[in-house]
Protein backbone atom coordinates (compact mmCIF):
# COMPACT_ATOMS: atom_id res chain seq x y z
CA UNK A 1 0.00 0.00 0.00
CA UNK A 2 1.59 3.16 -1.26
CA UNK A 3 0.30 5.95 1.63
CA UNK A 4 -1.34 9.05 0.79
CA UNK A 5 0.55 12.10 1.39
CA UNK A 6 -1.99 13.11 3.85
CA UNK A 7 -0.68 10.57 6.83
CA UNK A 8 1.84 12.50 9.25
CA UNK A 9 4.56 9.81 8.55
CA UNK A 10 3.95 9.81 4.62
CA UNK A 11 7.42 10.34 4.02
CA UNK A 12 8.43 7.33 5.70
CA UNK A 13 5.64 5.25 4.81
CA UNK A 14 6.33 5.54 1.33
CA UNK A 15 10.15 4.74 2.15
CA UNK A 16 8.88 1.51 3.45
CA UNK A 17 7.01 0.56 0.33
CA UNK A 18 10.65 1.38 -1.57
CA UNK A 19 12.09 -1.33 0.59
CA UNK A 20 8.69 -3.77 0.03
CA UNK A 21 9.07 -3.90 -3.42
CA UNK A 22 12.95 -4.63 -3.16
CA UNK A 23 12.17 -7.47 -1.40
CA UNK A 24 9.39 -8.84 -3.62
CA UNK A 25 10.95 -7.73 -6.86
CA UNK A 26 14.66 -9.52 -5.52
CA UNK A 27 13.15 -12.56 -4.06
CA UNK A 28 14.12 -11.78 -0.70
CA UNK A 29 11.12 -11.86 0.91
CA UNK A 30 9.04 -14.92 -0.76
CA UNK A 31 12.68 -16.84 -1.58
CA UNK A 32 11.27 -16.38 -5.42
CA UNK A 33 10.88 -12.95 -7.63
CA UNK A 34 6.79 -11.30 -7.42
CA UNK A 35 5.56 -9.12 -9.52
CA UNK A 36 4.51 -5.88 -7.99
CA UNK A 37 1.97 -3.46 -8.66
CA UNK A 38 1.84 0.49 -6.85
CA UNK A 39 -1.32 3.16 -7.39
CA UNK A 40 0.71 6.48 -7.66
CA UNK A 41 -2.68 8.50 -9.27
CA UNK A 42 -3.65 8.84 -5.73
CA UNK A 43 -1.25 9.59 -3.54
CA UNK A 44 -2.52 13.68 -3.15
CA UNK A 45 -6.23 13.02 -3.64
CA UNK A 46 -7.59 15.92 -2.34
CA UNK A 47 -4.52 17.84 -1.60
CA UNK A 48 -3.82 18.49 -5.47
CA UNK A 49 -3.11 22.71 -4.30
CA UNK A 50 -0.74 21.60 -1.05
CA UNK A 51 1.44 18.13 -1.85
CA UNK A 52 3.67 19.19 -5.13
CA UNK A 53 3.26 17.02 -8.32
CA UNK A 54 7.05 15.88 -8.50
CA UNK A 55 6.20 13.84 -4.68
CA UNK A 56 4.40 11.74 -6.97
CA UNK A 57 7.04 11.67 -9.83
CA UNK A 58 9.55 10.75 -7.63
CA UNK A 59 8.15 8.23 -5.48
CA UNK A 60 7.58 6.25 -8.89
CA UNK A 61 11.37 6.77 -9.85
CA UNK A 62 12.06 5.21 -6.60
CA UNK A 63 9.78 2.38 -6.79
CA UNK A 64 10.99 1.54 -10.77
CA UNK A 65 14.44 1.67 -9.56
CA UNK A 66 13.06 -0.78 -6.19
CA UNK A 67 11.68 -3.43 -9.31
CA UNK A 68 8.34 -2.25 -9.65
CA UNK A 69 6.80 -3.96 -12.34
CA UNK A 70 3.09 -2.14 -12.94
CA UNK A 71 1.81 1.55 -11.56
CA UNK A 72 -1.29 2.73 -11.63
CA UNK A 73 -0.83 6.52 -12.83
CA UNK A 74 -2.99 9.55 -14.76
CA UNK A 75 -1.40 9.43 -18.26
CA UNK A 76 -3.56 12.22 -19.09
CA UNK A 77 -0.68 13.91 -16.99
CA UNK A 78 1.84 15.65 -19.23
CA UNK A 79 4.90 15.83 -16.42
CA UNK A 80 3.90 11.74 -15.53
CA UNK A 81 4.23 11.08 -19.36
CA UNK A 82 7.85 12.74 -18.99
CA UNK A 83 9.07 11.00 -16.51
CA UNK A 84 7.66 7.54 -17.74
CA UNK A 85 9.39 8.49 -20.75
CA UNK A 86 13.20 9.38 -18.80
CA UNK A 87 12.46 5.64 -16.80
CA UNK A 88 12.12 4.46 -19.95
CA UNK A 89 15.39 5.74 -21.64
CA UNK A 90 17.16 3.82 -19.15
CA UNK A 91 15.36 1.07 -18.38
CA UNK A 92 13.59 -0.21 -21.89
CA UNK A 93 9.55 -0.11 -22.04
Amino acid sequence: MVPHWSWPDAAAQAAACVQVVRLLSSGAALGRPARTLAGISNLRSGRRGTVPVGNEHTLLCLLVGAGLDAALCNILDPDLSRVRDGIRTYIGP
